[in-house]
């Protein structure tokens, strides 16, 4: 619920006053919360798939990360 308020709030900051920095908070937002998700996710599971799952949560989040900062240049 909080990610969606993130994201909700962030939205609208590029709603009325669009530019390229509040353009990269949202996309920040939108990544952190998905990252968040997908490790509250992983802890259902146990083990070397939790390992896999933590992994490959990490990667889409580093991935994120390098769009937003090629977003800057």
């Amino acid at each position: 619920a909080k990610g969606k308020e993130k994201i909700a709030k962030a939205e609208l900051e590029q709603k009325h006053k669009p530019s390229d920095g509040n353009a990269r908070k949202l996309a920040e937002a939108k990544v952190e919360v998905a990252y968040s998700i997908a490790k509250e996710k992983c802890d259902d599971q146990k083990g070397d798939a939790k390992n896999a799952c933590v992994k490959e949560a990490k990667a889409e989040e580093a991935k994120g990360k390098a769009d937003i900062k090629a977003m800057k240049k």
